[in-house]
C-alpha cells in the first residue's frame, strides 16, 4: 500500500519506487507480485526443481530485469555449502542466460541455534564469493541486520521482525523506529538496491569500478596470481588458465595424480590469520586445493584437500595451487569457483 511507505529521510528513493511500481509484473506491479519462485519453507533445492524450474517459470512469466536471489535461509539446515554454491550458481546462471540481473543477499544472523548461526556466517562468505566472482549486485543484509537491536530478529531468533504500530505491520516504515527493526531495514536496503541499479543499468550513470583483488600474474607455478587482499574470490577455467607444471604432492603424503591443470595463488600474510581456501567445481569439474608455505628452499606442501582447507597461518608467504584431478587418466578440468577468506568463527 503506497500509504504505508514512510520514506522518512530517504525521499530521494522516491522516483525508485514510482519506476517500479508502474512496471507491470503478471497483471500486478513489481512491489505486489507473488513469485513462483519464492514460497515459505524453501530451499536453492526447490527453485531448480522441476520443469520448467520455478526460477525459469517465473522470468517466462514476467520478465524482469532484476530479481533479488536470497536463498540460504532453510539451506543452512543442511550444513553443506558446497551444494549450496552449486545451487546458487545455477540460479545465477539461469537468470543471467535470460537477460536478468541476479541480485545476490546475505541471509539473516540466527539466535535460536549457535551451530546455525556459525553456519550461516560460511553460507554468506559463499553467496558473496558468487557475487564477486560473476560480477553481480550483492546486499549484505546480515552485516546490516548485526547493528539492530535484538540482531533484527523476532522472538523465535530467526524470523525478521517488523515494526508494529496499533494492530498493523508497518514494514516500509524508514524512519529511525522503523529501522529498528529487520524486515523494515531489509526492505530500505532493497530499495536502495533497486535505486542504484535503475540509475546505472537503466538510465546509464557511471557505476563504481572496484580494484581487482588479485594483481599482476598468469596464474600459473613461475607466476602465481598475486592476492591483495582476503577475502578474494573469482571463476576460473583449468581447462585454458593456469599451468600444467605441478604432478604430484609428496610433502603432503598425497599419491594422487594431479597431471592436469593447475591455478596458482599466493598471498602474504603479516600476522596470524585462520583462513578458509574453498574451491567449488561446476559441473564435471574435479579439482583438489593445496596449500604451500614458500621458501627458499622450494614450497613445502602443507595440507591437501578434495574441496576445502581451513587452518590458521603464520606469517609468511603461502602459495594456493587448485589443480586438476587425472586418477584414471580421466583429467577432468573445467570452471571452478575460488573462494580465499578469513575463516568464520567455529
Amino acid at each position: 500500500d503506497p500509504e504505508e511507505v514512510r520514506l522518512g529521510a530517504h525521499a530521494s528513493l522516491a522516483a525508485t519506487i514510482e519506476h517500479f511500481r508502474n512496471r507491470h509484473a503478471g497483471g500486478r506491479d513489481s512491489f505486489r507480485r507473488q513469485s513462483r519462485a519464492a514460497h515459505e519453507g524453501w530451499s536453492a533445492r526447490h527453485v531448480l526443481r522441476g520443469n520448467p524450474p520455478p526460477v525459469l517459470a517465473e522470468v517466462r512469466a514476467i520478465r524482469p530485469r532484476f530479481a533479488f536471489v536470497m536463498n540460504g535461509g532453510n539451506d543452512v539446515e543442511g550444513r553443506d555449502d558446497y551444494v549450496y554454491a552449486t545451487r546458487m550458481m545455477r540460479i545465477a546462471e539461469m537468470l543471467g542466460d535470460n537477460g536478468v540481473i541476479p541480485i545476490l543477499n546475505s541471509i539473516p544472523p540466527r539466535d535460536d541455534d549457535d551451530d546455525a548461526d556459525r553456519w550461516v556466517a560460511r553460507y554468506n562468505q559463499v553467496s558473496w564469493a558468487i557475487a564477486e566472482a560473476m560480477a553481480l549486485p550483492y546486499l549484505d543484509y546480515h552485516q546490516v541486520m548485526e547493528g539492530l537491536p535484538r540482531r533484527g530478529l523476532a522472538g523465535d531468533g530467526v524470523h525478521p521482525n517488523i515494526f508494529i504500530e496499533g494492530s498493523r505491520g508497518l514494514a516500509c516504515r524508514f524512519d529511525a523506529q522503523g529501522l529498528q527493526h529487520g524486515h523494515n531495514a531489509r526492505n530500505l536496503l532493497a530499495l536502495r538496491g533497486l535505486d542504484a541499479l535503475r540509475r546505472t543499468v537503466i538510465e546509464g550513470e557511471a557505476a563504481l569500478d572496484p580494484a581487482p583483488a588479485a594483481a599482476e600474474g598468469r596464474g600459473t607455478a613461475q607466476a602465481p596470481w598475486e592476492l591483495r587482499r582476503l577475502p578474494f574470490a573469482e571463476l576460473r577455467d583449468t581447462r585454458s588458465e593456469g599451468s600444467s607444471a605441478i604432478d604430484a604432492y609428496p610433502g603432503c603424503e598425497a599419491p594422487q595424480d594431479e597431471s592436469g591443470r593447475e591455478l596458482v595463488y599466493r598471498f602474504r600474510l603479516e600476522a596470524p590469520l585462520d583462513v578458509r581456501i574453498l574451491a567449488v567445481g561446476r559441473g564435471d569439474t574435479d579439482v583438489d586445493v593445496h596449500l604451500l608455505r614458500e621458501r627458499a628452499s622450494g614450497d613445502a606442501c602443507v595440507e591437501r584437500a578434495d574441496r576445502e582447507i581451513e587452518r590458521r597461518l603464520e606469517p609468511g608467504t603461502w602459495v594456493i595451487t587448485v589443480d586438476t584431478f587425472s586418477g584414471g587418466g580421466a583429467a577432468r578440468a573445467g570452471e571452478v569457483l575460488v573462494l580465499v577468506a578469513p575463516a568464520p568463527a567455529r
